[in-house]
């Protein structure tokens, strides 16, 4: 008798979602994004949720939705050099049903402050933009948010040299939109359907 296929509509709902909250379950090893740019996982893991590098905002709009952890993923370009190295910080948070992943993104407006914080792979250029003293924050910042079943997946993405050309920003925004569209439920459904 064949196994029946995977019903996606499963990760809506907490209580009959089987996806284990994990990097292994949401961060795909590589992903490539719309500008031909191929990335590959160097880290990640689970974290508390919110924290501290996070904009009082976007602490405030977790807290009231009752974000306990999340899952982080950080991918560097690949065969980049120290020079061109993008680095993109993915994070998934997980809440009870659809509706409610859909409302915490409703509640992030753009013309807000939100600042989702910033993880950075272990060593490598990867590391260099939580080095001490560094400020990645003032570098120039491509950023996706999307709700996708229970899920929120969000991805900022910055050069490793901190560079602030707004040149840098189509780089940016490129990589942080593929990285939203591949990660999260969406590979968790992919690895499930294979």
């Amino acid at each position: 008798m064949a196994t029946p296929a995977f019903d996606p509509s499963l990760l809506g709902l907490a209580s009959t979602d089987p996806a284990p909250f994990t990097a292994e379950s949401f961060m795909p090893q590589n992903f490539t994004d719309g500008k031909g740019v191929e990335y590959s996982y160097q880290s990640g893991g689970l974290e508390s949720c919110p924290v501290n590098g996070m904009s009082s905002d976007v602490q405030s709009v977790l807290r009231q939705y009752g974000c306990a952890q999340m899952v982080t993923g950080q991918y560097t370009e690949v065969g980049a050099t120290s020079r061109n190295d993008v680095l993109v910080s993915v994070e998934v948070f997980a809440f009870t049903y659809a509706g409610t992943a859909n409302q915490v993104k409703a509640d992030f407006p753009a013309n807000g402050n939100w600042s989702f914080g910033f993880f950075c792979a272990p060593s490598g250029d990867g590391a260099a933009p939580c080095a001490s003293g560094a400020d990645w924050e003032a570098a120039t910042q491509g950023e996706e948010v999307t709700s996708d079943y229970r899920y929120l997946v969000e991805a900022t993405a910055i050069y490793t040299d901190l560079g602030t050309q707004s040149s840098n920003l189509p780089w940016t925004t490129s990589a942080a939109v593929a990285a939203v569209t591949d990660a999260g439920p969406a590979y968790y459904v992919k690895t499930q359907q294979q």
